[in-house]
């Protein structure tokens, strides 16, 4: 996952 808070293509949902 991202450090940066999910912005990635990991978590794109999450990424609020």
């Amino acid at each position: 996952l991202s450090a940066t808070g999910g912005i990635k293509v990991d978590h794109p949902k999450m990424s609020n």
